[in-house]
């Protein structure tokens, strides 16, 4: 009988997990389609209040900031494509903790007007809750990013991973693929 029970306390959890999973997802391709639609209101309805992203020199920004800092993008670029993939997610109660791999291609002119095209991959570790019935992002912790130059320019402009062992940089706990 216990052998039964925690079986299916194993499948609750294990169904909880994929569901959590699926619906951080699903807010991921929502933030791709509003920044496709240069809407930078929709992308922070998956961002809670009080949410904090740590840049890879430490700074950090929140939720007002990175508004700011994405109104300023829109209005510089002509089209966006933002993609992302999660690679490490672990549950534990109403809290998600992740690493996801993004990439954000901004077209718009450069300084002497041209229009080019430039690429971002970063990888961050994430914390998300559960309010309610919505997933909402709590933190964002940058790891690595690497800007990829105009496609007729040079070659890469700038990789930065953060250093191992960082404070900053820490997995989450219990994280799996």
């Amino acid at each position: 009988m216990l052998a039964a029970v925690l079986y299916v306390g194993a499948g609750a959890h294990a169904d909880a997990k994929t569901a959590a999973r699926k619906a951080i997802q699903a807010a991921f391709d929502r933030d791709a389609v509003a920044i496709g639609k240069l809407d930078v209101s929709e992308v922070f309805e998956n961002c809670a209040p009080d949410c904090v992203v740590v840049q890879m020199d430490g700074r950090k920004l929140h939720f007002s900031d990175m508004r700011q800092s994405l109104e300023a993008l829109v209005r510089s670029v002509r089209s966006l494509r933002y993609r992302a993939a999660i690679t490490k997610f672990a549950l534990k109660d109403r809290t998600a903790t992740l690493t996801v791999t993004e990439r954000l291609t901004a077209v718009g002119p450069d300084s002497t007007g041209n229009v080019k095209s430039v690429t971002m991959e970063s990888v961050s570790d994430e914390t998300w809750t559960l309010r309610g019935k919505r997933w909402l992002r709590k933190l964002s912790t940058a790891r690595s990013e690497k800007t990829i130059a105009p496609k007729s320019g040079a070659a890469s402009s700038s990789k930065r991973s953060a250093a191992p062992n960082s404070p900053k940089t820490s997995p989450p706990a219990e994280a799996h693929p």
